[in-house]
C-alpha cells in the first residue's frame, strides 16, 4: 500500500508533465555568469584540441598515402 506523501509526490510529478506539456512558453533564469564563461572556454578550447587533432591526423594520413 502506497503512503499519502508518495500519492502526492506522483500527483505532483504527474500535474508538472502536463503543465510542460501543454504550456509551451517562455522561461527566465538567472545563470552564473562568471561560471557560464569559464565553461564556454573549456568546451570551446577541448573543441579546439579535436579539430586540430583531427586535422594532423588528415595530414599525416594524406602523407602516407
Amino acid at each position: 500500500m502506497k503512503k499519502a506523501y508518495q500519492i502526492d509526490e506522483r500527483r505532483a510529478i504527474e500535474k508538472f508533465r502536463s503543465h510542460l506539456l501543454n504550456d509551451h512558453g517562455a522561461i527566465q533564469m538567472i545563470l552564473p555568469l562568471a561560471e557560464i564563461a569559464q565553461r564556454l572556454r573549456k568546451g570551446v578550447g577541448q573543441f579546439l584540441l579535436q579539430a586540430q587533432l583531427q586535422l594532423v591526423t588528415l595530414i599525416m594520413e594524406d602523407e602516407v598515402n
